[in-house]
Parts: C-alpha cells; structure tokens; sequence
C-alpha cells in the first residue's frame, strides 16, 4: 500500500471519527434537546457538542468499510491493520477525561474528586478502561503474531464491550445518555455483541458448508 493511499485513509478514519462521534453525542442528549426543542439548541450540540467514543468508532469502521469498497481493497486486512490503533487511542483518550475530569466514575471511598464535584471522591473509572485498553492493545499483538486466521476486528469489538459494558455500571456521570435500565453505550455494546456473535456463526456455518 502506497503513502498516499495511508494518507487517504487516515484522512477518511479521522472524518468518520468526527462524525460518527458527533452524531452519537446529540443522540445521547437528545431527550433534553426534544423536551424544549429549537432549532438553536440542536444546531448547537451538533456544532459545539462534545464526542462519543462508539460514534467515532463506528464512523471509523462505516467510513473504512466505504473506502475498502470503493478502491477494491481488501477489507479483512485493512481492518486487522487497523484495529489494534484503536485501543491504544481510546487508553490515552480516557487519561485525558481523567486529566479533564469528565466521564468520571460513581461515588467512592477510595478515588479522586473530579472538577465537576470536588468534595466527592470518585471512582477512576477512566484510568480502569484505559488499563483495559492497553490490555486489549497487547492481546490483539499476541494474536496477530500467533493466529494468524483469527479476525481482530471481531476480537476488538467483542472485549472492548464487555468491558464498556461493565464499566459503565462505575460511571457517575449522566450526561452519556440513559435509556431505560441502561446507557447509551450499555445498548451499543449490546448491539455490538450480537452482531459479531451472528456474524461468527453465519461465517462457520459457510465454512463447514463449503468444506462439507
């Protein structure tokens, strides 16, 4: 792969990480903007809102998965290529939020008090997913080394929301969005789980069909 198709495709991750990020984050705050709804408040999330990882992510992959199509690329490899980039993104991101003070966790007897609370001592949820990012990180080397016929997207996808979805129990902050029993990002990493397990089996199942 040539240096400028690298640079086309860092130039079209970082464009559907901004969007996808964005677009998530009206959806999160979009009851309080549909309870007293004008056309200022909403073109003001959408303009100075702030970021949700799982849209930047999705956007990453929707406008990765557009690219491979449109250049004939091979989408399997530009994805293992890419995909241990984004816990390793996401674990310096989160020591940013902690630095911050945003994203932070739920009360706590041992933590640090954030910005937005200082007499509240909080649990540091953003450095224990950073923690699990790095571990995610290092794993996806393992197993590009190792297993070579094991999809790393699917390995990404898969631990990252079960972690996501743990950790969000941690979180104090409510601004993320809740619906229902769980947070915006508990029904993604719900989403995200079911889809790789039907995606696993659908591709078994061609497998042993073509095998058999």
């Amino acid at each position: 792969m040539g240096l400028l198709k690298k640079i086309q495709i860092l130039i079209v991750s970082a464009i559907g990480m901004l969007v996808g990020s964005r677009i998530v984050f009206v959806l999160t705050i979009l009851p309080s903007i549909t309870s007293e709804f004008s056309f200022g408040r909403l073109l003001a999330a959408v303009v100075n809102g702030g970021f949700v990882f799982y849209g930047g992510l999705l956007g990453t992959l929707l406008a990765l998965y557009l690219y491979g199509k449109i250049h004939r690329l091979g989408l399997d490899e530009l994805f293992s290529a890419i995909t241990p980039c984004f816990p390793l993104f996401h674990a310096f991101g989160r020591i940013g939020c902690f630095m911050s003070g945003c994203c932070y966790g739920i009360p706590c007897d041992f933590g640090f008090a954030m910005a937005a609370d200082p007499s509240v001592i909080r649990f540091p949820v953003q450095l224990a997913e950073s923690l699990c990012c790095v571990i995610i990180f290092f794993t996806l080397l393992i197993i590009e080394k190792r297993f070579t016929k094991i999809k790393l997207l699917y390995v990404y996808l898969i631990s990252y929301a079960v972690v996501r979805f743990s950790l969000e129990f941690l979180r104090g902050d409510t601004v993320r969005g809740i619906w229902g029993c769980f947070s915006t990002s508990q029904w993604i990493s719900l989403c995200i789980l079911l889809v790789c397990a039907v995606r696993i089996i659908v591709s078994k199942h061609r497998s042993i069909y073509h095998t058999a």
